[in-house]
């Protein structure tokens, strides 16, 4: 097969167009939100806690301190229709009174903790149905 090689940059925009509608002829995109939240908030609560209804398929999930119930709910919603679920948390703030992290183990969900009392493990993101 021939390699053909050109530089883009300086191609006429009719070839552009037409290259990238061959192309996505083939691919198939997916949805993807990427989004910053802060908390505490209850918008972004209520926002989050819709994403994560909504998933289908699977969830890892990375936090420092989980003591939110909304949250808990809407996560047990989505293991309960079926969504895989993995959670990694801090080993210290898994300890706070209301933490949720070992109740979430408690209904099946898979989760665990880092083992390290001297560091944070301070990472806050989901990644749902990649």
């Amino acid at each position: 097969m021939k390699r053909f090689e050109t530089d883009f940059a300086y191609a006429p925009p009719t070839i552009c167009f037409q290259l990238t509608r061959v192309l996505l002829q083939y691919h198939v995109t997916k949805p993807v939100i990427h989004r910053s939240m802060f908390f505490p908030c209850r918008q972004n609560e209520k926002e989050l806690a819709y994403v994560l209804r909504r998933a289908t398929k699977k969830m890892d999930i990375s936090v420092f301190a989980f003591t939110n119930d909304e949250l808990r709910e809407a996560l047990l919603y989505a293991h309960h229709k079926g969504v895989k679920i993995r959670i990694i948390g801090d080993d210290e703030c898994a300890k706070f009174n209301g933490a949720e992290i070992f109740r979430l183990c408690l209904e099946g969900i898979e989760a665990t903790t880092d083992d390290n009392f001297r560091a944070h493990m301070h990472n806050k993101y989901v990644l749902i149905d990649d």
